[in-house]
């Protein structure tokens, strides 16, 4: 039976050069955007490593964007698979090591059961204790550090020592989209900036009436503006402001998530709450302004977006039930304009 192991030390099971390694992350786009930034620090340390992406269906185009990720895996269409070909089609990718940055149990049961030798998770999960075998204790919830930097500590029972600065993370971004947009009536002619009003409950919301104001005040600027979001997010919108300012495009609904990261890469800019599109133009290198509470964890000091060109707006204070964050429109316009 396999000896089980826990542990503190950066150094306690290093490893030679691993050939093939999965990280794992099974949720959000957001997530998944903060995640990213671990591939180039593994590859900073072990070059010739090949790193396959595990992820949701939904997030395989943000995950494809990122030209040092040597993979996709399909996590929700293996999961479909019956167990022991799914099991033999991991087996056969002769991964050295998997990563869960998100612990989810039935795709970290699968992982086992393939076999990969070493499996590692933070231990505060009773997942980890069940599927991970190398298991790495901190605490994402108190900790000060980004996001991003907390994945590392994930990578400490491989042998690569240290939690990366935010500078260092963002130099080794590399994301770039994978289509070309195709949408020319939404692809303004003059510089433009993307608005992204909602964020599917992941976020303290500004507010639709205030990215309204902001669009009005962007256009007085010389800037066209454009709106994007889901289909049922545009209607939520369209829901509270049922007419729109003369010459704002609505991209809502028209969409794909390749064909959204094309149109951010032609913005100069894009404001959102703490959300995937946010961390999508930060990652363009795009003008990124992100509006956010100050309440932990869900503040920028966890969670703000990581890139050359961004900046950072935060409420005086957490808003009560129901209500949005308070952050003055001039202070987001003058944020873009800058």
């Amino acid at each position: 039976m396999e000896k089980i192991h826990q542990t503190k030390s950066a150094l306690e099971y290093p490893m030679n050069s691993p050939k093939r390694i999965l990280l794992c992350r099974t949720d959000s786009i957001g997530d998944v955007m903060v995640t990213l930034p671990l591939v180039g620090w593994i590859k900073s340390h072990w070059p010739e490593v090949k790193i396959d992406f595990a992820g949701k269906a939904y997030t395989q185009a943000v995950i494809e964007a990122c030209p040092l990720v040597d993979g996709f895996v399909n996590a929700d269409e293996l999961l479909q698979w019956p167990q022991d070909q799914a099991r033999a089609h991991l087996s056969e990718r002769r991964y050295d090591a998997a990563i869960f940055a998100f612990p989810e149990p039935q795709w970290m049961q699968l992982v086992a059961a393939a076999k990969v030798p070493i499996r590692i998770a933070t231990a505060g999960r009773w997942s980890a204790w069940r599927w991970a075998n190398r298991r790495v204790w901190f605490s994402r919830k108190n900790s000060p550090l980004h996001e991003a930097q907390l994945n590392a500590f994930l990578i400490q029972p491989l042998g690569i020592e240290g939690i990366p600065s935010l500078d260092v993370l963002i130099q080794g971004i590399r994301f770039v989209p994978q289509v070309e947009f195709q949408h020319s009536d939404l692809l303004p002619q003059r510089p433009f900036a993307i608005l992204h009003p909602k964020s599917k409950g992941s976020a303290v919301e500004w507010g639709v009436q205030a990215f309204m104001q902001l669009a009005v005040q962007l256009m007085d600027q010389g800037l066209e503006v454009v709106i994007t979001g889901t289909a049922a997010e545009g209607e939520a919108i369209r829901r509270e402001v049922p007419v729109w300012p003369a010459g704002l495009r609505d991209a809502t609904g028209r969409l794909s998530l390749a064909e959204l990261i094309a149109l951010i890469a032609h913005a100069q800019a894009l404001v959102a709450a703490s959300t995937g599109p946010l961390h999508i133009a930060a990652a363009l290198g795009i003008r990124t302004v992100g509006l956010y509470t100050p309440m932990r964890p869900m503040h920028p000091g966890r969670w703000a977006p990581l890139g050359h060109n961004t900046r950072v707006l935060v409420a005086d204070a957490h808003p009560a039930p129901g209500q949005l964050l308070h952050i003055a429109v001039d202070a987001v316009r003058d944020a873009v304009i800058s």
